[in-house]
């Protein structure tokens, strides 16, 4: 005989759990989609070279909001926060990163170069793991092949060949790289931060260039 008692208990206890598994796949569902939702906090860029006195902006591209800033050395240099942009300015040569937070805690970093606005001196040389003198009998000759220059030694059998992308004229330039050569070992190629032609006095360049927390120059005579 059925027990019509007991199936009723079995269609009430069935309908409870499907309801119940309804409401957990719902908050599941609405938990994953929260987080799902938080942005992930990122800079439009993560290395910056600029120069004394210079002014730069740089965008923030996701995030939570309520976004906060701190520099690592404020003696280096100034920033304002507007909105999604931040305003950078450098105040001395040197080494800084600067720190955005949002509201959900996430963080993001910019390490900012510093350059001088001038160079100090005339004097042709190439500065880079030790200062090399391009005026001298010392074995180290240049030449320049329009936006490529090359440093070499063939006494020492080494050679540095630092490139950018467009013309040899005044200002920034972009996807600059610095290689470097030795005999019997493989070629060494690294993106710099930064390059910038600072001035052309007299057929005389002035070169400055970056990576990491280390800064090159150039200064040739063309």
């Amino acid at each position: 005989m059925i027990n019509i008692h007991a199936m009723r208990n079995f269609f009430n206890n069935l309908f409870f759990y499907l309801l119940f598994l309804g409401i957990g796949t719902n908050v599941l569902t609405s938990c994953k989609e929260e987080v799902e939702s938080i942005s992930e906090l990122s800079l439009e860029q993560t290395k910056i070279q600029i120069k004394e006195g210079e002014t730069v902006t740089v965008k923030i591209i996701g995030g939570s909001g309520n976004y906060q800033i701190s520099l690592s050395d404020e003696k280096l240099a100034v920033a304002q926060i507007e909105n999604n942009e931040i305003n950078i300015r450098a105040l001395l040569t040197g080494c800084v990163t600067l720190t955005v937070t949002d509201e959900n805690g996430q963080t993001a970093l910019l390490n900012i170069i510093i350059i001088s606005k001038i160079l100090d001196s005339d004097k042709p040389r190439f500065v880079w793991t030790n200062s090399i003198a391009l005026d001298e009998p010392n074995g180290w000759g240049l030449t320049v092949f329009g936006n490529k220059v090359a440093v070499t030694s063939c006494v020492e059998q080494i050679q540095y060949v630092l490139e950018w992308e467009g013309d040899s004229t005044m200002g920034k330039k972009l996807n600059a790289f610095l290689t470097t050569l030795k005999k019997r070992e493989a070629p060494v190629k690294i993106k710099l931060t930064g390059l910038e032609i600072l001035d052309i006095r007299e057929q005389c360049y002035f070169i400055t260039f970056s990576v990491d927390n280390k800064i090159g120059e150039l200064v040739f005579i063309k």
